[in-house]
């Protein structure tokens, strides 16, 4: 049963005043972060974001299994022969992902099994041309729910 402690605002860099924040420690480790009302978005807590925000960006190398755990959003950069964008080695059901794919020359890419919708699409594969690929895991599969080819020309 999650227990309600009371935190000071002082407590945690949060200037001093007499407004005292409950938080809820989930699962009784008190493990759980203080998040200060108003600037940041919380589980069953409307919040507004006062600044853009986004994930960090990694390059996918070609036919590499990647972490998808670690980030959402990917760039692959085709420039040989062809591109093989490997399935993900572990991800969150139920996240989006991006994959940016740019072409310095004009070559191919594949993709891995576990990318579905994908097939009937094909890549630009134009010099200077820029591709984006939106997917959604499910646990097992990249499900393709979007894309846009040759945005860069």
């Amino acid at each position: 049963m999650a227990t309600v402690r009371w935190k000071d605002k002082s407590d945690v860099g949060e200037p001093a005043d007499a407004d005292r924040m409950p938080i809820t420690d989930v699962d009784d480790t008190n493990t759980d972060k203080y998040v200060a009302a108003g600037k940041f978005a919380r589980y069953g807590t409307a919040g507004t974001f006062t600044a853009p925000q986004g994930a960090g960006t990694s390059a996918l190398t070609h036919n590499t299994g990647w972490d998808g755990t670690t980030k959402q959003h990917w760039t692959a950069n085709v420039n040989g022969s062809a591109f093989t964008i490997a399935n993900p080695s572990a991800g969150t059901s139920g996240v989006y992902y991006t994959i940016f794919v740019t072409y310095t020359t004009s070559h191919s890419i594949s993709w891995g099994a576990n990318f579905k919708g994908v097939s009937a699409i094909t890549p630009t594969a134009t010099a200077g041309s820029y591709d984006h690929f939106t997917f959604r895991f499910d646990g097992t599969n990249m499900q393709c729910v979007g894309h846009a080819l040759n945005t860069g020309a």
